[in-house]
């Protein structure tokens, strides 16, 4: 009879080790409903998909750990993805809600209708409120615009550059 050999605490270490400068290896999964994702070493995993009535292919990046994004957290991509035009003409009155126009006289009604969406981030995909948001950027300003989104709540807006 075979007995199981129990780990020694130098095999303990050995592995503890080993993991910690293994080199990651990212990993491809397909879904059926929004295509091939790529995990990174941060708990990502990144693709491409078009939203609502666009044609434009977005990045697309899904915080899900080192397990591939699950039923839930697919059926919420594709739920804002069928809602996205609804969403968009909905953020148009408020993401620059309370704001001045420039000085040259542009709106920000005008600021807003120049964004070009470049990528969606769903940050939080565990918990509810899930939490995403909408990167964009315009010809008006040199900035990346993120619009944060609970659910399908707009929360606030963020300029980076």
């Amino acid at each position: 009879m075979l007995r199981e050999r129990q780990p020694t605490a130098g095999m303990k270490v050995f592995e503890r080790l080993r993991a910690m400068f293994r080199r990651f290896e990212p990993i491809t999964v397909h879904d059926g409903q929004i295509g091939n994702f790529t995990s990174d070493p941060y708990g990502n995993w990144h693709g491409r998909l078009s939203f609502g009535s666009s044609t434009t292919v977005l990045d697309i990046l899904l915080r899900t750990g080192t397990a591939p994004p699950n039923f839930a957290q697919v059926q919420f991509v594709c739920e804002v993805r069928s809602r996205f035009d609804t969403i968009w003409r909905e953020l148009r009155g408020q993401v620059f809600a309370g704001l001045d126009s420039f000085a040259d006289g542009t709106t920000m009604e005008q600021l807003f209708d120049s964004l070009q969406v470049n990528g969606i981030s769903f940050w939080q995909l565990d918990t509810h409120p899930f939490r995403w948001e909408i990167s964009a950027e315009t010809p008006l300003d040199d900035h990346l615009f993120g619009i944060m989104m609970d659910e399908f709540e707009y929360t606030d807006f963020r300029m980076d550059g």
